[in-house]
Parts: C-alpha cells; structure tokens; sequence
C-alpha cells in the first residue's frame, strides 16, 4: 500500500476548511512524522478556496456524503440501534475509501465541532470527518501556521494598516440557537475602549458576509464606518485585509477566528467574544495575547427586525 494517507472530509467555506485542514496537518505531525500524503475529499457545502491548494483534492459521492453525515453527528447514542446504523456506515465509508484509495482507513469522526481527533487507535491511515474547530495542535502551532499561510499565498511582509476591523458573522447564524449573533453592543464597548485608550479617531471598517443586513443592524450606531461583503472583497482578501488591521475586533467565526491568527503583525490587537458560542461548546484556546471582552447577543426584538429583514 505504500506510503499512509491522511485524507480529510472538507465542508463549509474558508473558516471551516481552515480548521479542517489543520487537524489534517496535525494528524500527520503526531501518527506519520510528517510521512504521510494529504488528501480532500470536498463534501457538503463546499466552497472553493485556496486553503486546500497544495492537497490532492476529491469531490465526494453521493453515498460517501451520506455516509460522513451520519458519522459527524454527536457521538452522545441514544439507542443500541443508532449504535448500529454508525457502525454500518462506517463499514461502508471504509470500502468507498479502500475502492478510491486502495488504502484501509481508520475513520475518527469527531463528537462536537471542538473536539479534536481521537488518533490513538489509528493503525492504518486515516480518515476525518469534522469541524475540529480548537487549537488542541498549540504544540506543533508555528509549523502548522508556516504551512497554512504558505498554502494560503500570504506575504512576509505584511504592512500594519492604522484602523479599526470589524467581522460580523450574520446570514446563517441568525438561524441558529446554538451560535448566537453579536449585537453592535458588543463591537461598540470595544471600540469606544480603543478610541479612549488611542485619544484619536481610526478608520473602521465593517467585514461582513450581508453588508444591507449589517447596515440595518448598525444604522443607530455612534461612529462612521465602512462597510465591505462579499460582492467587494473575496473570501481571502477579506481574511488579509482584517488581518492586516491594528485593531481587530472578531466575531465568533471561525473565519474572523483564521483572520486574526493567520496575521503575523506583533503589534496588532485582537479581541474576542466569550463565550464563544450562546448555548453550545466552541473554541476555547486563544493565543494569549489576545483580549477576551463578554458577548453580548442579538435576542428578542432586535433579533426578530433583522430577521425580518433577511426575509
């Protein structure tokens, strides 16, 4: 058979790929030394990105896509049938994975879109079905970053710009209980602390992926700000351009989460929400220079007027 293979199921967009990415790297550094040869296979609601440009990549089946969707649900069983129904799926992705890649598979499928994976029971190459959306690999960090924003085509040198980056993450999380949306509140404390601790006006401008929602959202707000979405930056340069600002305000995105540590400015600021999440685990290893500020969530009618916005 070879050389092993990590080969990882990737979803989502930019963020999402990120994270998936690096437990790929991580999975390699601590089972393979490094030996091991990357793979993708592009899954659900994959978007195209440059985070998978150095990795073999593979559009997934039908049936491979319905196999990882029953295997990425929480692990919590409820009934010896469920026990049953992951077992068999598991069988059936590991004779896809031997078809494709004449290779036998242990296939790790997290529990929660934090956990990292569980290798030690991994004897052949393997196979990751997750989010992964921590920094459980700090340990081997400056290689997998070095790695990342090679992928990534990001310069060495990187000019600080004198300005104020917003990401707010709106769309999908409006949807969702368990993320929750930030309201302006939280952004506003913080900004209004940097201004008093500066003594001067700075450029704002607002990253986010609904720039008509986020003007509603913010229409009452105190500062003049600008607004950039998608229709005016690309997923990477929006990473790059929040990256490169000296104060970063993030959401609680696993996007906003890559933009502020894919940046190598020594003297940026970034801040962060916690909780991470409203009602479920996220991340919970920052870097230690970053600064923690309270979450302040979009509830009741103010949550209700965006949504009806949206719709």
């Amino acid at each position: 058979m070879g050389q092993k293979m990590v080969v990882g199921y990737v979803a989502g967009q930019l963020g999402n790929q990120l994270f998936q990415r690096a437990a790929m790297e991580y999975a390699n550094i601590v089972h393979f030394n490094s030996q091991a040869s990357l793979h993708a296979v592009l899954g659900k609601g994959f978007r195209e990105s440059p985070a998978l440009r150095d990795v073999s990549m593979y559009r997934a089946s039908w049936l491979e896509t319905k196999m990882c969707s029953l295997l990425i649900r929480p692990l919590r069983v409820q009934t010896t049938r469920e026990v049953i129904l992951r077992q068999c799926a598991e069988r059936v992705l590991q004779i896809l994975l031997a078809i494709r890649f004449r290779h036998r598979f242990a296939v790790i499928a997290s529990s929660s879109i934090s956990e990292p994976p569980k290798l030690e029971n991994a004897t052949t190459s393997i196979f990751l079905i997750g989010y992964f959306q921590d920094n459980f690999w700090s340990d081997y960090e400056e290689e997998i970053i070095a790695t990342l924003r090679q992928s990534l085509s990001l310069s060495e040198c990187e000019p600080l710009y004198d300005r104020i980056a917003i990401h707010v993450r709106l769309t999908d999380y409006l949807d969702s209980s368990d993320f929750g949306s930030l309201s302006p509140y939280y952004y506003e404390r913080i900004v209004a602390e940097i201004l008093r601790n500066e003594k001067r006006e700075l450029d704002i401008e607002i990253f986010t992926d609904d720039t008509r929602l986020a003007k509603d959202l913010f229409l009452n707000w105190p500062f003049q700000v600008r607004y950039l979405g998608p229709d005016d930056l690309s997923s990477l340069e929006t990473l790059s351009q929040i990256g490169s600002a000296k104060y970063r305000i993030i959401a609680n995105s696993s996007f906003s989460w890559w933009a502020a540590r894919l940046s190598q400015r020594a003297s940026s600021t970034t801040y962060y929400p916690t909780p991470w999440f409203m009602n479920i685990e996220g991340i919970h290893r920052f870097p230690p220079r970053w600064i923690p500020r309270n979450s302040y969530w979009l509830e009741g009618k103010n949550l209700s007027n965006v949504a009806r916005s949206k719709h």
